[in-house]
């Protein structure tokens, strides 16, 4: 029981995950027996890291951390090539969602 539990929930884990983004929000899926819906206005947004522990930069994958003003979220291994473009569409996104408000505000 418990090595079918040990070699299943990392599979499951890993076809429960889901997430994307548009222009406005990003939104993440996880959760085998509970499931988790999160969607993370981009204007929210704080800060954004990349982190690798050494064997994810052996194989070249990357965990992104979106800071928002009540609390983080990660969006799991990545490639580094993935992880370096959706930071930088995001801090596009987030440049162009300032502007907008700031002309609004005029």
């Amino acid at each position: 029981w418990l090595l079918c539990i040990t070699l299943i929930m990392p599979v499951l884990r890993y076809k429960m995950y889901a997430w994307g983004y548009d222009d406005k929000r990003i939104a993440v899926k996880q959760g085998v027996i509970f499931r988790q819906r999160v969607v993370i206005p981009i204007c929210q947004i704080q800060d954004l890291h990349r982190t690798q522990g050494p064997i994810m930069m052996m194989l070249r994958l990357s965990d992104v951390t979106i800071s928002t003003a009540g609390s983080n979220f990660d969006i799991s291994t990545l490639t580094t090539d993935e992880a370096d473009r959706l930071i930088d569409a995001l801090e596009q996104n987030l440049e162009k969602r300032v502007e907008e408000l700031k002309n609004e505000e005029i």
